[in-house]
């Protein structure tokens, strides 16, 4: 197929992805000027810490080999690691449950840990569910099946949106965002089971405990190298929530992470689409030894005229639209939105074109970028907040890590679609 063939078809597959995201983007931001009068701002951080420890953990719960999905040529190695990824998300539940468990079994000495005993019991369950649609989700992509993709999406978005605002109508609090969140993940754990499973029977070979142990160590490199850069980079996204907490309260740490989830509109909308595509794409390119270079320069130029628009907008009205769509108590997100637009504008580019190291090997090289990069990051965070420097600067210097992280990564992965091609890139 010739380079505009392939552009084309990869076009067609970011579209019908990025409809349904667009759609479950679009309803959430429709209702939250709803839910920003039925609930605080510190109702809206304890969330944000709710949804942190488990977005955190699942990322690693399958040992990130549900990434690998898409990467064999044969199918019967793809179920083998789907089954896989299913044994080990099934002993993290059972481990992170015995942790939780003896954790509260010593209360007399927590005291302040017992208004959570019932959120934290859920922490398990609402692992293994993100854990479940991710790797089941990874089965969709490898099938090219971006439109069930997007429905699950939808589905998800329509249940914690209209969940949120009739129980918050009916007995406000953090409990009822929480529970909406917890149903809508059922809601896609369901629905990615019965999708992904008529995919999983088409395949007759039933992968024998011999060949998901040959699999583990033929993929060894997902979980030894990509979970290390998985949680630096949960360092840099969820550490910010705890440390925020820490340093400013929850009130505060409401207004970040509105600020935050209004700029990762665009790349959830956007970035995630093509990041989705781009990845079975250059999977399937390099497999067959084609080039990859026309594919990510037409996806960074896009992406690059795309959040110029997207991000100038937004830094300029950043402060009026908070206080409009949300009310006056928001205004100081629009604020802080102001200071980290630079740096998801960098991040809304360089995002979907990330995961390129690991179709060709080199998780290794990655894990040490991100280690220093977002280490740096968070620390210049935590230093000038503890030297005296008031959030928004220690904010500002954060970000500005960030931004200088994020450019190294973008011109490296693009080096490295040169050397795929040339054969000149070997396992490090």
């Amino acid at each position: 197929m010739t380079d505009t063939g392939v552009i084309s078809k990869f076009r067609k597959n970011v579209s019908v992805l990025m409809m349904g995201t667009v759609i479950s983007q679009a309803l959430p931001v429709l209702v939250l000027p709803f839910l920003s009068r039925l609930y605080l701002p510190a109702e809206f951080g304890e969330l944000a810490l709710f949804v942190g420890i488990v977005a955190s953990i699942a990322l690693l719960a399958t040992g990130r080999y549900e990434m690998s999905i898409v990467l064999p040529q044969e199918d019967k190695d793809a179920k083998g690691l789907f089954q896989l990824c299913l044994n080990i998300l099934s002993g993290s539940f059972g481990l992170i449950l015995v942790l939780i468990l003896l954790l509260f079994a010593f209360n007399d000495r927590l005291p302040e840990l017992m208004k959570w005993k019932n959120w934290f019991m859920l922490v398990p369950v609402g692992i293994f569910l993100v854990g479940y649609v991710q790797t089941g989700q990874y089965l969709l992509s490898r099938n090219k099946a971006f439109n069930i993709i997007s429905r699950i999406k939808v589905t998800e978005s329509v249940v914690v949106s209209v969940l949120g605002l009739l129980i918050g109508y009916v007995s406000p609090g953090t409990g009822g965002l929480i529970t909406a969140y917890f149903i809508s993940l059922v809601s896609s754990a369901l629905l990615t089971w019965w999708w992904s499973r008529s995919y999983l029977q088409a395949i007759p070979h039933k992968p024998t405990s011999k060949e998901r142990k040959q699999l583990a160590y033929l993929y060894k490199d997902f979980p030894l190298f990509n979970s290390i850069h998985q949680v630096f980079d949960m360092v840099q996204r969820n550490g910010m929530v705890f440390l925020i907490s820490y340093f400013c309260g929850n009130a505060l740490l409401g207004q970040y992470s509105q600020s935050l989830r209004a700029l990762r509109a665009p790349l959830a909308v956007i970035g995630a689409a093509v990041g989705q595509v781009f990845f079975q794409e250059a999977s399937s390119r390099v497999a067959a030894k084609q080039d990859v270079r026309p594919l990510f320069r037409s996806v960074l130029v896009k992406l690059s005229a795309a959040g110029i628009l997207i991000f100038v907008v937004l830094f300029i009205w950043a402060e009026d639209i908070f206080s409009i769509v949300l009310g006056d108590e928001w205004r100081e997100a629009g604020t802080i939105t102001k200071i980290l637009i630079p740096w998801l504008f960098f991040n809304f580019i360089a995002s979907p074109l990330s995961n390129f190291p690991l179709v060709v090997n080199q998780q290794r090289k990655y894990v040490l970028f991100s280690v220093i990069g977002n280490s740096l990051a968070v620390l210049a965070y935590v230093v000038l907040s503890l030297t005296g420097y008031g959030f928004y600067t220690a904010v500002t210097g954060f970000s500005i890590g960030m931004i200088a992280f994020t450019i190294f990564c973008l011109v490296w992965n693009y080096s490295l679609t040169g050397k795929a091609v040339t054969g000149r890139e070997a396992k490090a």
